[in-house]
């Protein structure tokens, strides 16, 4: 097997991208590329695609970098075009086209972010693969986030305030998201979202806001702990002892002395 050129992947990719506005012939020639790559072709290194549960060419990493490097100054040009080339590379039952897809969904200049939002929605309940979710809510918001936070944020509250669990965890995963951006410092509104699940949590739920807690402590472990403190007196149950316990580690030793002893108290007088 030979390695791969970079001036020819270029040149390839570059040819590839001429055609984001015609998904059947994307699709076609994506698919040609990709089994040249996946089969004649190795690069030394970690640099395989990760393991997935759906089919795939498993060609090296740098070949979709590649070809979203050439795709992304097109994504800005009509946003109903880039956005149906997403939806084709998704309908694709090949890991490749899903990721590639994944990635530069969130690359798309939308006026609205709604459409990007009920895409991944979507998307989250079609497929199962860890690699794929964890892509799609790490890069799928990215425009959305850099344009507008508050905006995601606040579209946030209505799924979670919706009465079915899958739709909580959505809600969860765009505040998520959005922490990841440090140029977001809205956490007030983060904290007032996320209150009720702290007092009293679904268990499904449980990981995602306790992954929201660590970000919001590494932001603030200060604020957060005040947040704690100030919600496990309000708690029926003993959810926020509970999610004490879990993030206890992260904060200050001062801090954790006060946390401790609320979450004690707590336990012992229900």
């Amino acid at each position: 097997m030979t390695a791969i050129q970079p001036a020819l992947l270029k040149a390839q990719a570059s040819q590839l991208a001429l055609n984001y506005n015609n998904p059947a012939i994307f699709i076609r020639q994506l698919h040609e590329l990709l089994n040249h790559y996946g089969r004649h072709v190795y690069r030394t290194g970690k640099t395989s695609i990760p393991t997935t549960i759906l089919p795939s060419y498993k060609v090296p990493q740098p070949v979709l970098r590649q070809i979203e490097l050439e795709l992304v100054p097109y994504l800005g040009d009509h946003c109903e075009v880039s956005m149906a080339l997403c939806d084709a590379l998704w309908q694709e039952e090949v890991f490749e086209f899903k990721l590639l897809a994944a990635t530069i969904i969130g690359k798309i200049p939308v006026d609205d972010p709604e459409m990007i939002i009920k895409r991944i929605y979507t998307w989250t309940l079609e497929v199962k693969d860890r690699t794929l979710t964890e892509t799609l809510f790490k890069k799928g918001f990215e425009y959305s986030i850099n344009k507008d936070a508050n905006n995601l944020i606040s579209r946030a509250s209505n799924w979670l305030n919706n009465s079915q669990l899958s739709k909580k965890s959505f809600g969860l995963q765009l505040i998520l998201a959005t922490l990841e951006n440090q140029g977001f410092e809205n956490l007030p509104q983060v904290f007032r979202l996320v209150a009720p699940f702290v007092r009293e949590a679904p268990l499904a739920l449980r990981s995602l806001i306790v992954q929201i807690l660590q970000k919001l402590i590494k932001r603030s472990s200060n604020e957060t702990a005040y947040f704690l403190l100030q919600n496990i007196e309000l708690s029926f149950d003993k959810d926020t002892a509970w999610f004490i316990r879990r993030c206890l580690r992260m904060f200050p030793p001062d801090i954790q002395d006060k946390l401790q002893e609320a979450s004690r108290n707590k336990e012992s007088n229900p």
